[in-house]
């Protein structure tokens, strides 16, 4: 992370709009605040790509429920139209689960494996996107 932190611009102080952890995601992946996105408190974390969610986890009243209007884009969505290659780590915590075309949903964040995405990236001649 240090190596990382003296090659990119990373902002050193932020200001949340709710004390959600869904809610704040939704509004940094989607440029609104929480009443106009949908999402305005804490759904469930299934970090994995949406082909992926089982019966029972698209039905979960909470994951159902609680989640980004169908209508607007994410963050995520505009990169993967960009032909970002984008890999997020352990937690997801936003729904639906459509709205974040992930190509990689890392479960064990340690060094290794974000070396791992960025040389895949790299292989591929891809600009990349790894949300920490």
């Amino acid at each position: 992370m240090d190596a990382l932190d003296k090659r990119c611009p990373f902002p050193k102080c932020f200001l949340l709009p709710t004390q959600f952890c869904s809610a704040s995601k939704a509004c940094i992946y989607t440029g609104m605040h929480s009443h106009a996105n949908g999402l305005l408190n804490n759904t469930q974390n299934f970090h994995k790509p949406a082909s992926e969610l089982t019966s029972a986890e698209r039905k979960d009243p909470v994951h159902s429920t609680k989640r980004i209007h169908e209508q607007l884009p994410t963050l995520i969505e505009r990169l993967h139209t960009a032909g970002y290659y984008q890999g997020v780590t352990h937690k997801l915590h936003v729904s639906p689960n459509e709205k974040f075309p992930y190509d990689e949903f890392i479960k064990d964040p340690n060094g290794a494996s974000v070396t791992k995405f960025i040389a895949q990236a790299k292989n591929g001649g891809e600009t990349l996107a790894l949300v920490l």
